[in-house]
């Protein structure tokens, strides 16, 4: 029997086995490994056997592997709800509680110039909704993927960006295999993410990694301190008033959907810049 039994838990299988002799029967967590040297968790039901040579012990194993994937992905989907409960809770409570002051103030004073402030803060709730129901979409698995033409890609998306004197420079031909809608949302957000943060007129460029093993998007803005790298992917975090605090979540979510990796640096003239190590050769 010990010999299938991770190291770990060789001492916890020899006692139960000597408990059960005792007349103490109980299940038992462990770890079996198998021929090839993996092991998987397993639990087991151990009764006593006595007979005319003796005293033994039986055991009836059964493989959980699934039980505790089942329990993991139950911990991720309720560690999902508490953000977006967190969120709703917080986040949308400031910009309805504007619009209901403003309301009130009309009431009182019959001064419709209120009513500026109140579309604003109606247009922050429908931002923080559509990103909240973008964030919540990022779990699903990508199941196809084509080849997608970088460039191309950024220019659509540079349309939908507020952008006031930004400019945009795209130093890249290549082609990426990538799922169109979710390539989508991650450049829009860090083109969003550049303008908010890199100013009015901020210069911004899109390029090709050494060796094609991805992309970057960078600015000439102020930067992320370094300090704050881990940081910046968490829903919520967002040094701007204005912000959501969600577009570099979505990011994130995104690259981890394509399995690609990201990394913040800092660009030539100080200001971020974020790479996609998407591990695929581009073809130029």
């Amino acid at each position: 029997m010990t010999k299938i039994v991770h190291e770990d838990t060789q001492r916890k299988v020899e006692s139960t086995h000597e408990q059960v002799l005792a007349g103490e029967a109980r299940p038992l967590e462990w770890q079996i490994t198998s021929e090839t040297n993996e092991s998987f968790p397993a639990e087991s039901r151990v009764t006593g056997l006595a007979d005319e040579y003796g005293g033994g012990t039986v055991w009836a194993v059964a493989d959980m592997t699934r039980r505790e994937q089942r329990e993991r992905k139950l911990e991720r989907q309720n560690e999902r709800l508490e953000e977006f409960t967190s969120v709703v809770s917080h986040d949308l409570r400031n910009p309805l509680n504007v619009i209901q002051g403003s309301l009130d103030l009309i009431e009182k004073t019959e001064d419709l110039d209120h009513l500026d402030r109140s579309r604003r803060a109606a247009k922050r709730m429908e931002e923080l909704i559509e990103e909240l129901l973008t964030l919540a979409q990022q779990g699903k698995q990508i199941e196809k993927v084509d080849n997608v033409h970088l460039g191309r890609m950024v220019e659509t998306c540079w349309e939908t960006v507020e952008r006031a004197d930004s400019t945009l420079r795209i130093d890249t031909n290549c082609t990426i295999q990538a799922e169109c809608s979710r390539l989508k949302q991650l450049l829009e957000n860090l083109l969003r993410n550049a303008v908010e943060h890199g100013g009015d007129d901020v210069t911004i460029a899109v390029g090709e990694l050494d060796e094609n093993v991805g992309f970057y998007v960078e600015d000439g803005g102020p930067g992320i301190p370094e300090e704050d790298y881990a940081d910046v992917f968490e829903s919520g975090y967002s040094t701007s008033t204005d912000g959501t605090g969600f577009g570099l979540a979505i990011v994130n979510e995104a690259v981890k959907a394509h399995g690609w990796e990201i990394d913040i640096t800092e660009s030539d003239k100080g200001g971020a810049r974020f790479e996609i190590l998407t591990t695929e050769s581009g073809d130029k």
